[in-house]
């Protein structure tokens, strides 16, 4: 008892993490998977200790949100409920992208190795996803920033200027004229509200699942590395099923059934019902456009399956270096634009009040 009362007063003071009040990132997935796979194992070894007793005990050590959602996957799995389909019922525990190779694998009866190989990968993708984040703290902070000094130069230095060129009889320049009008205090209410009004956004959408709604619905439609990616993860799966011998007709059918993005559930039942109408493997998926004509081609000069799933995982492999790639530079590119986009403002209030000051003192010399 004692134990237990240290375990919690550990587990309340522990430091809150306050991004994962918006989403569950890629380090928290893995460490669910991992304590997943962990209770599998000890469900046939330990008596009396079920997975849902094992994540009871196990959300004592989480925080916040992710204790949440533990526990409501515990209760899931206590109704009955499969792993894949308790999974489903939570909000970010695992990635889309998990949740559908844990569906995959329950249907082949490879689950536990499935999710101790998820739990082990680490996906550059991921990593460039996560720095792409981290530009939008820097962009807020700038805003900010911005908002706060200009509030200050237009408040205490802007009025002592107009006050100063009227006892002088001086008619203020016109860039200090453009730089600092009505437009302007326009501008420094509504860029505060307008992004706390996002943040507050963001959050009720992330809380109540519809940004999860929007990314599955239309976010492949949005985002073309979404799609390639998308494509290329469904690919692995698929390459991981051929390679192990399973029929390629029946994982077909459940990632077209289960698969999260609509663009690519779509692009998957017209494949699988070319398939069935006797169209090649290979040539319906190119008629789908999931594979090029070029990749279709190369998967039909193989004769086993196991061939054509080594070669598919290659072909999945450099699509998503391609779409780390792009995102690599990407992330290089958005905080230099970020600077450049404040550094006009910015430039055009210096030139202003350089203005004023240099007419001033031509004026009283």
């Amino acid at each position: 008892m004692q134990f237990e009362q240290i375990q919690s007063l550990r587990s309340s003071w522990r430091m809150f993490r306050f991004w994962q009040v918006l989403t569950a990132n890629r380090a928290s997935h893995r460490s669910f998977l991992k304590a997943l796979s962990i209770a599998m194992k000890l469900s046939k070894t330990s008596q009396g200790l079920t997975p849902s007793n094992f994540f009871r005990l196990y959300a004592r050590e989480e925080t916040w949100v992710m204790r949440k959602r533990i526990h409501a996957f515990a209760a899931g799995l206590e109704s009955g409920d499969s792993i894949a389909n308790a999974l489903e019922q939570v909000l970010d525990l695992v990635s889309d992208e998990d949740l559908l190779a844990i569906r995959l694998a329950s249907q082949s009866g490879t689950l536990p190795q499935t999710i101790q190989t998820l739990a082990d990968q680490q996906s550059s993708i991921d990593e460039t996803v996560e720095s792409n984040k981290g530009s939008w703290p820097y962009f807020l902070a700038l805003t900010l920033a911005f908002c706060v000094v200009i509030s200050f130069i237009r408040a205490l230095i802007v009025p002592t200027f107009r006050v100063m060129y009227d006892e002088f009889g001086l008619s203020l320049p016109q860039p200090f004229l453009i730089a600092f009008n009505p437009w302007t205090d326009m501008l420094l209410m509504a860029i505060p509200m307008l992004v706390i009004g996002g943040l507050l956004t963001l959050w009720i959408a992330t809380k109540y699942g519809l940004m999860r709604s929007f990314r599955r619905k239309l976010g492949s439609f949005l985002s073309r590395q979404q799609h390639r990616s998308g494509i290329a993860q469904t690919l692995k799966l698929m390459s991981e099923a051929m390679q192990m011998g399973r029929p390629i007709a029946g994982s077909l059918s459940t990632l077209a059934r289960y698969h999260h993005d609509a663009r690519i559930r779509t692009q998957l039942l017209v494949a699988r019902n070319d398939m069935e109408l006797g169209t090649d493997f290979a040539e319906s998926l190119s008629q789908a456009g999931l594979l090029t004509g070029e990749q279709a081609l190369a998967l039909t000069q193989l004769e086993t399956n196991s061939e054509q799933g080594w070669l598919m995982d290659q072909m999945a492999d450099q699509m998503l270096s391609g779409v780390a790639y792009r995102r690599r530079v990407a992330a290089v590119v958005i905080q230099p634009l970020i600077v450049l986009l404040f550094g006009a403002p910015t430039i055009a209030i210096c030139l202003g009040i350089s203005l004023v000051l240099i007419q001033m003192i031509s004026s009283l010399s």
